[in-house]
């Protein structure tokens, strides 16, 4: 049991998030689990080292009509069941039984990890959907609580009426600190972990691969974590045999950081490529800085906050994500160069350490609970 210090009364939290599994959620939980009795609805399980909370497991559905009909009803009996002083919400599909909950007097933190003005148009395809989305969106702004992942978001919500603030999502320190990568340029390995699909430059990044194999016959990349669609494992692999790299693409699904650190210990450099499209040029990876937690150099987009901090700190560098040149000479560099490789990855460490930690972005997300509890 898990007592506020705002009061002598145990506060219950209630997380609720029904999408793919968020390191996020697992930090707040964390943070949160020492001044509340945390309650978390997903659709993940998680490994014995998690945080101290209750967790309650659903099943992750892709199409949005299951995870309505068939989570929502648990969300709900739980919800009755708990009956937490504090709902907080991780996806907008949550929005509308956020807003019943709120009508029952329960305090609604919306955690917004996107610019939804800006992803949607690219998400769904139904214009009809679209104003919906938008119309939970609005609601949000005027009846929620709202945490931000990134200060540009704040530009697309300008009828905020209650409480706010920006919580960037640092890796924390801890999390990375016995992860070390081998730098084995004999076996030159790359690593990617995230979401597999075109918008994060899979298909530039195998054409690289296909550039680098004649120079290094026995080069891999590892991919780690899920599709972002269904047909997309057919499409890798077509392309995978079209560049004759059966032996040099390894594709693993949703692992731990720490495991997939593991498996690809002879990695020498992460890629965290965007496109431009939605709201990623004006929002930072996580990958890139979870890279630089572990101690890896990063190729990343160059967008102008991603070069702010690459160049800031000397842990990697920002090339065209549309560019398979500039991929493929930045990873060839890095092959070429691995002192100078292992050394911008301690420069990357080093900045996590110092600046761009979770327990920075914690004492916010503690504060602002706080904040909301007595308004």
């Amino acid at each position: 049991m898990f007592a506020s210090k705002t009061s002598n009364k145990i506060i219950k939290v209630l997380h609720i998030a029904t999408g793919n599994y968020s390191p996020r959620v697992i930090k707040e939980v964390s943070t949160l689990s020492e001044d509340y009795e945390v309650y978390v609805i997903q659709a993940v399980r998680l490994d014995d080292d998690e945080p101290k909370a209750h967790f309650y497991h659903i099943n992750y559905y892709p199409q949005l009509w299951k995870r309505i009909c068939f989570n929502f009803p648990k969300i709900l009996f739980w919800y009755f069941k708990v009956r937490p002083k504090i709902v907080h919400i991780h996806v907008i599909e949550l929005i509308p039984i956020a807003y019943l909950f709120s009508l029952l007097k329960t305090k609604i933190i919306f955690d917004i990890y996107e610019d939804f003005h800006k992803k949607l148009p690219t998400k769904l395809k139904s214009k009809i959907l679209i104003s919906l989305f938008s119309y939970f969106d609005k609601l949000a702004s005027k009846h929620f609580n709202l945490i931000f992942a990134e200060n540009t978001y704040l530009t697309s919500y300008l009828n905020i009426r209650k409480n706010h603030e920006v919580i960037l999502n640092y890796p924390r320190k801890d999390d990375f600190e016995f992860i070390h990568f081998q730098f084995n340029i004999l076996e030159p390995e790359i690593f990617y972990i995230g979401q597999i699909s075109v918008n994060r430059c899979i298909e530039q990044l195998l054409e690289s691969i296909y550039l680098l194999k004649k120079l290094y016959p026995n080069i891999k990349l590892n991919l780690f974590g899920y599709f972002s669609s269904n047909d997309f494992p057919k499409k890798l692999e077509v392309l995978i045999k079209e560049y004759d790299l059966e032996g040099n693409i390894l594709v693993y699904g949703m692992t731990s950081f720490k495991e997939a650190a593991e498996i690809a210990k002879n990695a020498f450099v992460g890629i965290a490529l965007l496109k431009d499209i939605g709201d990623y040029s004006i929002s930072y990876p996580t990958k890139m800085f979870e890279y630089m937690a572990s101690g890896l150099p990063v190729i990343t987009s160059n967008f102008e906050h991603c070069l702010s901090v690459i160049n800031s700190t000397k842990s990697g560098f920002s090339v065209n994500p549309e560019s398979t040149q500039e991929i493929f000479e930045a990873i060839h560099w890095f092959i070429q160069n691995p002192k100078e490789a292992k050394e911008m990855g301690n420069l990357g460490k080093e900045a996590i350490r110092k600046q761009y930690n979770w327990e920075s972005e914690a004492k916010k997300l503690v504060e602002f609970y706080h904040k909301v509890l007595i308004d």
